[in-house]
């Protein structure tokens, strides 16, 4: 049998945990079981034109208010379908959609266009 000092074990449990959490906190998966991942990263939604404006959504979220020729950003999942929509009197019903297929990139910049409207 080994009989260590009381001081010996806590120093090798203390380099136990740290190995854990700095293989934890480096992105490494430990553990048994279905493992879950998705990317984040910001996304850029620009105007292409003076009619594209006004109260711009994600998801139902708002991101802002798009200006014409302007550009917003937001922090989202990259692997996941969403839906943009735009709040413009333009639009057919004063909503216009799109939506945004997997994968996005992150940096990706999203041109925004009114569809051709029959007026």
């Amino acid at each position: 049998m080994i009989v260590l000092k009381k001081s010996t074990g806590h120093l090798i449990i203390l380099g136990m945990v740290s190995i854990v959490l700095l293989l934890t906190l480096s992105g490494c998966q430990i553990g048994l079981g279905v493992g879950f991942q998705f990317r984040m990263g910001f996304v850029y939604f620009e105007s292409t034109g003076y009619p594209v404006y006004g109260p711009l959504l994600l998801d139902g979220h708002k991101i802002g208010t798009l200006e014409p020729l302007g550009r917003l950003r937001r922090l989202t999942t990259l692997d996941f379908r969403h839906l943009l929509e735009l709040v413009n009197p333009r639009c057919p019903d004063g909503l216009c959609s799109w939506i945004l297929e997997p994968p996005l990139v992150a940096g990706e910049i999203i041109y925004l266009s009114l569809p051709a409207l029959n007026e």
